[in-house]
C-alpha cells in the first residue's frame, strides 16, 4: 500500500536520482561550512522573556530543473514574505537542498542553522553523501543556543534499494539563553510514501527522540515535518502518536491540528501542486509535540504572490507553543 501522494512524487523520482549528485556537488561549495561569517550574524543573540515559542514546518520543494514557472527565483520574494509576518522562532524546512540552504541562511541572518556542510575536506562523494542527509534543515533563532544535534538516515539498518524510500531526520536540543524556556528537542524528518517504511520510520522516531530525552530529562519535545501520510492514514498517523505508554524513556505525542474546526466542504490538505488547490482532504504537513506543552491550533498558510505564485508545491503550518500542562479541549 503507498500513500495518497505516491503517484506525485514518484513523477519526479526518475530525474531525481540523475540530478541530485549535480545539485548537491554545486551546492557544497557555496554552502556556509558553519553559517555565514559573524560579520553577517547580529552582533548580539537575540534575548526574549517571551514564554511562547513560534514553530513552523515548510516543505520548501528541493530545486526541479522542471519547475518552470516555479523556479526558486520566483519563490525566494514570497518565501521571506511568509517568514517576515509570522516570525517564527523554530523552522522545520523539508526538501531544502544545499544551494537553497546558502541562500537561507544568508537572507534570515536571524537564525542559525542545522545540520551544516562537511565541505569537500573528505572529499568530493563524501560531501554528496553526507549532503542527502541534511535536506531537514532546522533553522533556530538566537534567543537559542545549540546544546546537542544529530542527523542521518532514520533507520540506517534498513536501507531501501529504491533510495526515495530512505527517511531522513535533523534534531537539535536547543538552550534558551534567557533561561525563560525549558530545553527543547526539536526533531525535523521527512517521511516516505510507502506505508510499511513510514510505519517502521514513525515508530523509530520515537526511540530516537527518547534517546535525547534520556540525555536532556527536563526538555520539551516537538516533532514536526512533511509526515506525507495524513490523519486518515492510520497505520502511519498512530505510529506518530505512539502508544499511550512510555516509550523507552519517552512519550505518546499530541498533533497540534484541531480537526473539529475544519468547515464542512473545504479541503485542509498541504500539498497544493503550486496552484493553492490541495490534493487531500487533511493535512500531511504536521507538527505534534510532546508533554509539558500547551498550543494554539496549528494553521495552515496559503499565503501566494500577486500573480498566484507559491512559494512552494506545499503550504508551511504554523503553530504557537507555550510550555505548560495541555487543557484538555488541545488533547
Amino acid at each position: 500500500m503507498t500513500s495518497p501522494l505516491a503517484g506525485h512524487n514518484v513523477r519526479r523520482g526518475a530525474w531525481l536520482l540523475l540530478a541530485v549528485g549535480a545539485v548537491i556537488a554545486f551546492g557544497v561549495l557555496f554552502w556556509p561550512r558553519s553559517g555565514p561569517p559573524s560579520s553577517a550574524r547580529p552582533d548580539q543573540p537575540v534575548l526574549s522573556r517571551s514564554r511562547h515559542v513560534r514553530v513552523m514546518t515548510f516543505n520548501i520543494n528541493m530545486i526541479e530543473p522542471t519547475a518552470g514557472p516555479h523556479r526558486w527565483d520566483i519563490q525566494q520574494r514570497i518565501l521571506p514574505q511568509i517568514i517576515h509576518k509570522y516570525q517564527p522562532d523554530l523552522i522545520g524546512f523539508q526538501a531544502c537542498t544545499p544551494v537553497q540552504t546558502a541562500w537561507l541562511a544568508d537572507r534570515f541572518r536571524q537564525f542559525r542553522h542545522y545540520p551544516v556542510s562537511r565541505g569537500l575536506a573528505q572529499g568530493l562523494f563524501s560531501a554528496i553523501s553526507g549532503a542527502i542527509g541534511t535536506w531537514n534543515q532546522i533553522f533556530y533563532s538566537t534567543r537559542f543556543r545549540r546544546l546537542a544535534g544529530a542527523h542521518g538516515l532514520v533507520r540506517p539498518g534498513a536501507l531501501r534499494n529504491n533510495a526515495t524510500e530512505n527517511a531522513y531526520y535533523s534534531l537539535v536540543v536547543l538552550g534558551d539563553r534567557s533561561g525563560v524556556l525549558p530545553p527543547i528537542i526539536l526533531l525535523d524528518t521527512h517521511l516516505r510514501h510507502g506505508n510499511q517504511n513510514a510505519v517502521a520510520d514513525a515508530g523509530r522516531l520515537h526511540g530516537i527522540v527518547a534517546s535525547f530525552i534520556k540525555r536532556f530529562p527536563h526538555s520539551r519535545v516537538i516533532v514536526l515535518g512533511d509526515m506525507n501520510h495524513p490523519r486518515t492514514d492510520l497505520p502511519v498517523y498512530n505510529q506518530l502518536l505512539g502508544p499511550p505508554s512510555r516509550i523507552n524513556g519517552g512519550f505518546r505525542w499530541s498533533d497540534t491540528f484541531n480537526y473539529s474546526l475544519k468547515p464542512a466542504g473545504v479541503r485542509w490538505g498541504t500539498v497544493q501542486y503550486y496552484v493553492g488547490r490541495p490534493g487531500l482532504n487533511w493535512p500531511s504537513d504536521l507538527i505534534f509535540v510532546g508533554p509539558g506543552w500547551k498550543w494554539s491550533a496549528a494553521k495552515i498558510i496559503r499565503m501566494h504572490g500577486p500573480h498566484g505564485n507559491y512559494a512552494s508545491d506545499h503550504f508551511p503550518v504554523f503553530t504557537v507553543l507555550t510550555p505548560g500542562a495541555a487543557a484538555a479541549e488541545e488533547k
